[in-house]
């Protein structure tokens, strides 16, 4: 009786849990919420498979690989962490930070393992099975990852694009082992088989590790109000349209400021008041932006960035 009302306690708490996400996120963030859980368990078992292939072959190449995928999984749930526990954008963006950060640390480990393969060559011998196998595992992984990377392509929220640039470094590193098993029955010239893995090793390793420099720039723009790049594009769009000439000067892009994203922006003097009031109203009609001449902002440091401001 005591175990019954625990359970339904329990499925009670998980479902004011999922009503209380999809009031926050929303039906299309829930749906990505829910397929980037099943991907990173899929992820895991991939992982789980490789290390059992890794171990049953004496393959320490095929370990070190199934150990970057489970790096790739902690660095998802961290993300998937960041969604389900920040209370506001600011925590969102520390765990998307870690998530960067995990991701550089687990591709400079990978490159240190490529880079020992020129010195101390691993030459496996896989019997064609196990091959297919390993190579089986790692086309899984890959078709899991760039699945999410298309699935998450038009998502910009912090947490979920971290999701997706995670996705497609490990689509990277799932290439390299793919190559290790193909080489391994296909290729007799077997000598030559640690420097050619060492070497798209190191390759895909800074890619990976490139993306997730990527990760924590583009969040640290965000926190400083300085990732106004994209947005400042379609401003210039709509400016066109408009038949305004004059150049505006961006300074800071708040995305956190309550029920619309601001941009605040220096107004040279060859753009006339009632031009710039007639651009306020386009774009926050267009772009639920709103545009504030830097002369009638009063910036100040609020938490960790520059995000606020007091109209004048």
């Amino acid at each position: 009786m005591r175990q019954k009302k625990e359970a339904d306690s329990l499925m009670k708490a998980a479902k004011n849990m999922y009503s209380d996400l999809d009031e926050k996120l929303g039906p299309k963030d829930m749906r990505s919420l829910k397929l980037a859980g099943v991907s990173g368990s899929a992820n895991l078992f991939v992982g789980a498979g490789k290390l059992g292939l890794g171990i049953f072959s004496l393959s320490f190449f095929t370990c070190v690989s199934a150990f970057y995928t489970f790096g790739m999984v902690i660095a998802k749930y961290f993300a998937l962490a960041g969604i389900l526990k920040a209370k506001n954008k600011q925590e969102q963006y520390r765990y998307y930070f870690l998530s960067g950060i995990i991701l550089v640390v687990a591709s400079l480990l990978f490159i240190a393992y490529s880079v020992r393969l020129f010195f101390r060559p691993e030459i496996r011998i896989f019997d064609m099975y196990t091959a297919l196998a390993i190579a089986t595992f790692t086309f899984a992984e890959l078709g899991i990852n760039i699945r999410g990377v298309l699935v998450e392509r038009h998502n910009h929220t912090p947490l979920f694009h971290a999701i997706k640039m995670i996705n497609l470094a490990s689509s990277l590193i799932c290439l390299v082992l793919t190559q290790t098993a193909i080489l391994s029955f296909s290729d007799t010239q077997t000598d030559l088989h640690p420097t050619a893995n060492g070497m798209i090793g190191i390759v895909m390793g800074i890619g990976a590790t490139v993306i997730g420099i990527v990760m924590i720039v583009r969040i640290r723009r965000i926190q400083t109000g300085r990732n106004f790049q994209q947005i400042f594009r379609k401003v210039k769009k709509l400016m066109k349209s408009e038949g305004i000439t004059g150049k505006l000067e961006p300074v800071i892009y708040n995305e956190d400021n309550k029920n619309e994203s601001v941009l605040i922006v220096i107004v040279p003097e060859d753009i006339s008041a009632e031009e710039f009031d007639r651009l306020c109203v386009y774009v926050n009609t267009k772009l639920r932006l709103k545009i504030v001449a830097l002369k009638h902002a009063q910036l100040y440091s609020g938490g960790t960035n520059n995000d606020q401001y007091i109209s004048s």
